[in-house]
C-alpha cells in the first residue's frame, strides 16, 4: 500500500511542477501587459508631435513607423479601464500627428498592416469599448 501511495505521488509531482510553471507564466504575461500599459502612459505624458515641416520624407516615415508600432503594442496592453484611459490619452495626439504625416507623405503609413491586425483582434466590451470607441474609429480612419 505504501508503495502504491509513493508511486502515485511520484507520478503526480510533475503535474504540480507544471501548474507552478503555468502560474508563473500567467504572472509574467500579466506583468508584461502592465509594462506595455505603463509605457503607453509614459508616452502620453512625454509625447510631443515632431515638427515635420523640417523633416525629410525618410525621417517622417521612420517616425511614423515608430509611432504606429507604439500604438500597436499599446493596444495589446489594454486589459482594464486604467490601461484603456492611458491608451486613450496617448493615442489622441499620436493619431493627430500621424494624420499630418500621412498627408505630407501622400501614402499609407509604415506599419499600418500590423495595426490593422491588432485592431481586428481587439474586442473590447462594456466601458472599455465605450471609452475607446471614438479613438478606435480615428485609428481606422488612418488606414483609409
Amino acid at each position: 500500500m505504501k508503495t502504491a501511495i509513493l508511486l502515485s505521488l511520484a507520478l503526480a509531482l510533475p503535474m504540480f511542477t507544471s501548474c507552478s510553471q503555468a502560474t508563473d507564466a500567467a504572472a509574467a504575461a500579466g506583468d508584461a501587459a502592465s509594462a506595455v500599459a505603463d509605457k503607453a502612459g509614459d508616452m502620453a505624458e512625454g509625447f510631443k508631435m515632431p515638427d515635420i515641416s523640417n523633416m525629410g520624407m525618410d525621417a517622417i516615415k521612420e517616425k511614423a513607423g515608430s509611432m504606429v508600432g507604439t500604438l500597436t503594442e499599446s493596444l495589446g496592453g489594454i486589459k482594464d479601464l486604467a490601461s484603456a484611459e492611458k491608451f486613450k490619452n496617448m493615442a489622441g495626439p499620436m493619431i493627430e500627428g500621424l494624420g499630418k504625416m500621412k498627408e505630407k507623405l501622400g501614402t499609407a503609413l509604415p506599419g499600418m498592416d500590423s495595426l490593422k491586425g491588432a485592431l481586428a483582434n481587439f474586442k473590447p466590451d462594456g466601458k472599455i469599448a465605450e471609452m475607446l470607441g471614438p479613438i478606435l474609429e480615428k485609428l481606422k480612419g488612418l488606414m483609409g
